[in-house]
């Protein structure tokens, strides 16, 4: 199988390139452990696959909205983790704990 059938394939299913749905996932993780244990944010940076600091700490800020430290203290009315701005996200990242 090619890597352009694949792609195109894992897109048609999921609703998202690869590379994204991995993202999604990543920050997905990332949320759960930020939120529910004590870690410093380097070790849960290094647990989510990002190579450093900076870059984990920019793609969580763009996808749920906060830096990951203020993330830590911050929950929805709900009692749930914070959810992301777009509905879109929303799908992804509304269940993670």
């Amino acid at each position: 199988m090619s890597e352009r059938f694949f792609s195109r394939a894992f897109h048609r299913s999921t609703g998202l390139p690869p590379y994204h749905y991995l993202t999604f996932r990543r920050i997905k993780c990332a949320k759960a452990l930020v939120h529910s244990t004590g870690l410093p944010l380097v070790e849960v940076e290094l647990h989510g696959g990002f190579r450093s600091y900076d870059r984990f700490a920019a793609m969580f800020r763009r996808l749920v909205g906060t830096s990951p430290r203020r993330f830590r203290g911050v929950e929805c009315p709900r009692g749930e983790p914070r959810c992301a701005k777009s509905r879109r996200r929303r799908a992804w990242f509304g269940a993670c704990a």
